[in-house]
């Protein structure tokens, strides 16, 4: 077996778990008052290729990098470096270490030659995607006793904060029949938290993805100071791939709950393409997120064209509201107009509230009215109500008697197979589900009045998929 040199830290993560910690380490005093997580408005992911001065020169106000310029003990970043990076020319920043909690990396401090999946016994397969990472028996205390000094290490180099990655790794145990996985991630985090406190009380901690926890450990929400959520936009399927609507909405509902009780939500999105960078800026932004699009290595300081904190910090502020809606009183002129949602919608009077989703025709009865689509094939289709309009014609604004009816663009459909699976591709109209669309499997050309052609398939009988609305 490995020889262990880890016995007064698994006395530690011990105490810690049974509220006895105690400090390992001189307690420390915050340097980072002025520059609270509230005032955040725009953060830097990278881990490769680390430049203390060019990340000190961009004006992004929240830095996540690596507690080490390569990643072993040689290369660790000084209390020195640190805090000349919290105040630096391009502003004050509060720096973050990433930690992998949920995974051991063969190149860090802590690892041992010899080690071996199965010795330690806390030490697990390697990750095939991530050669040098092992999964690991996060619940066992020597391996969380290593977490620990990790910490006392990030606390010594001056670092504001963790960025605890790898909390979703209790999703493998979970899946090979550990009912505890969940819970035991949570103390951990827990465990954590409480060490961290007793040297410096406002170290924060942020924690990467797995946002579900909070579905069933409430508590979680008062262990951690933020989330940050990758691939809600872009990236799930794919990098640069738009994320099916089903996901992000699901990961929305959980964030939401973060940013509900105060805590900073940042959202991770790996994209290239100037148009997707724009709408993760803008859908994140939209709900009260901090974007940041960047590639999947984490090897580049990214600043995305039109996104520069440093641009947004300085430009001309008119008739700006608390919550950055712009207003102008007269006629605004442009060479062009960008807006980050994907189609343009009208203010239309209904005879019956209408969701989002839902496809509305022509009401025969009421002249100029909309209803939803009530018989399949209709010839009276008109639109889709829109989810997140970037441009709204009319100034009715919300009322229960108004929808907001996409004209033109992309918008989310819900959608049945009562016609057979939607492919991408594929022509929809209304079917016999009111307010709902189909596939179209007809003959060509189709008689009824087209909803719009579908860019995503269906993953189950109903559902919410994106269309490009045709004309109707």
């Amino acid at each position: 077996m490995a020889a262990s040199r880890w016995g007064f830290r698994t006395l530690a993560a011990w105490l810690v778990l049974s509220g006895l910690a105690l400090p390992v380490g001189p307690t420390v005093s915050s340097s980072r008052a002025s520059v609270g997580l509230t005032s955040v408005r725009s953060f830097l992911y990278q881990l490769q290729d680390i430049d203390l001065s060019t990340i000190g020169d961009s004006c992004y106000d929240l830095i996540v990098i690596d507690y080490s310029s390569d990643g072993s003990e040689e290369g660790e970043f000084t209390s020195s470096e640190i805090e000349a990076l919290a105040d630096s020319p391009g502003g004050a920043k509060i720096v973050l270490s990433y930690m992998s909690i949920g995974e051991a990396e063969d190149y860090r401090f802590y690892w041992q030659a010899g080690w071996e999946p199965g010795d330690p016994s806390w030490l697990d397969e390697e990750n095939p995607n991530w050669p040098g990472n092992y999964k690991v028996h996060y619940w066992e205390a020597e391996w969380q006793g290593i977490i620990l000094e990790y910490t006392d290490r990030l606390i010594d180099a001056g670092f504001h904060g963790a960025y605890l990655d790898l909390v979703d790794a209790y999703e493998h145990y979970e899946s090979q029949g550990r009912p505890t996985a969940a819970a035991e991630m949570v103390a951990f985090v827990d465990a954590i938290r409480a060490h961290t406190a007793i040297r410096d009380p406002d170290f924060l901690i942020l924690v990467q993805n797995a946002a579900e926890l909070v579905d069933s450990f409430p508590g979680y929400l008062a262990t951690v100071d933020g989330i940050g959520q990758e691939d809600i936009y872009y990236g799930y399927l794919g990098d640069d791939v738009m994320t099916p609507l089903a996901v992000t909405s699901e990961m929305e509902s959980h964030l939401g709950v973060f940013l509900a009780s105060g805590d900073v939500v940042l959202t991770i999105d790996y994209a290239t393409t100037p148009a997707h960078i724009d709408d993760a800026y803008a859908k994140s932004q939209s709900k009260g997120y901090i974007p940041f699009v960047t590639v999947r290595n984490l090897d580049e300081l990214t600043v995305n064209p039109g996104h520069d904190p440093c641009a947004e910090a300085s430009a001309a502020v008119f008739r700006v509201d608390v919550d950055g809606r712009a207003f102008s009183d007269a006629t605004v002129h442009a060479a062009s107009l960008q807006v980050g949602a994907a189609d343009v919608a009208e203010w239309v009077t209904v005879s019956v509230v209408a969701e989002a989703g839902d496809v509305l025709e022509h009401d025969p009865f009421r002249p100029g009215g909309y209803r939803v689509t009530r018989l399949p094939c209709s010839e009276l289709v008109a639109g889709v109500v829109s989810t997140e309009p970037g441009i709204v014609l009319g100034a009715s604004g919300p009322r229960p008697e108004k929808a907001p009816v996409a004209l033109i663009g992309i918008v989310p459909v819900r959608v049945s197979n009562e016609g057979g699976p939607i492919k991408p591709g594929d022509l929809l109209v209304s079917s016999s589900t009111p307010g709902y669309a189909m596939r179209w499997s007809g003959s060509d050309p189709c008689p009824c009045a087209l909803v719009g052609k579908a860019l995503e398939p269906t993953t189950s009988d109903r559902g919410l998929i994106h269309v490009l609305l045709t004309a109707h």
